[in-house]
């Protein structure tokens, strides 16, 4: 795989997520700066005490009010792009059960309306997830606050992530991967992008451009991809 198309899997912008920095232009300005084709907008859905600020019950009237913001500044982040860059969606699920965080993709807006992922037991969260044909990676799995995930329970782990406040865990996330027997899981690579001081430099590279969330769940079972990351340090929280 000679890996000519590069693609972002965590990324946040201000239209949603109330701790991201940077807009989405100059976002997309900057990854197509950077010789991206696709961005997978990955902001932020959640419910825990620790992000009181960020509960949909603080901040929305309801659940279904917060999946909707979500997908509609996915909607209006594709106007920006234009044929720039190909936008895909997702979300960063935080629920009710831990303070993990989850990188969904490959739900539908109907879909995501049609089950409260805040609320719910994560044995529930992931069953209702494979059964809309998404897909749930573990974000930052080695980070502070983070519970450690049975490999049943997500279908596989961003071993990478370009944060500065990360870095220091990614090889501790890809050995723990490794010693409970999740290396056979979906491993990937993102930058968690949430500031202008941010520079993309991970991610997953394919042979063909992904252009759409059917593709990014095709290429992510079938792992067809390979990640990357640089060495730049970014300054996402």
């Amino acid at each position: 795989m000679n890996g000519a198309y590069k693609t972002d899997l965590h990324c946040h912008t201000s239209e949603m997520s109330g701790c991201a920095k940077e807009n989405a232009a100059d976002t997309i300005n900057k990854y197509v700066e950077h010789g991206y084709t696709s961005l997978v907008i990955t902001n932020h859905c959640e419910n825990t005490r620790i992000h009181a600020p960020l509960d949909y019950r603080y901040r929305y009237d309801s659940y279904e009010e917060l999946i909707n913001k979500i997908y509609d500044a996915i909607d209006y982040i594709r106007e920006v792009a234009g044929d720039r860059l190909y936008i895909l969606s997702g979300f960063e699920l935080c629920n009710s059960e831990t303070e993990n965080d989850y990188l969904i993709y490959g739900l539908t807006r109907e879909q995501a309306l049609g089950f409260d992922l805040c609320f719910s037991k994560m044995e529930e969260v992931s069953r209702y997830v494979r059964e809309c044909g998404g897909v749930i990676i573990q974000a930052h799995p080695m980070r502070m606050d983070m519970t450690l995930v049975h490999p049943e329970l997500v279908d596989g782990y961003e071993i990478y992530n370009s944060s500065k406040n990360w870095l220091y865990v990614n090889n501790m996330a890809a050995l723990w991967v490794q010693i409970t027997g999740g290396d056979g899981k979906i491993l990937t690579a993102g930058n968690d992008h949430h500031n202008p001081k941010d520079i993309p430099t991970a991610g997953i590279l394919t042979n063909k451009p992904i252009t759409n969330d059917a593709e990014l769940i095709r290429v992510l079972k079938e792992k067809d991809f390979l990640i990357f990351h640089g060495t730049k340090m970014n300054c996402g929280d």
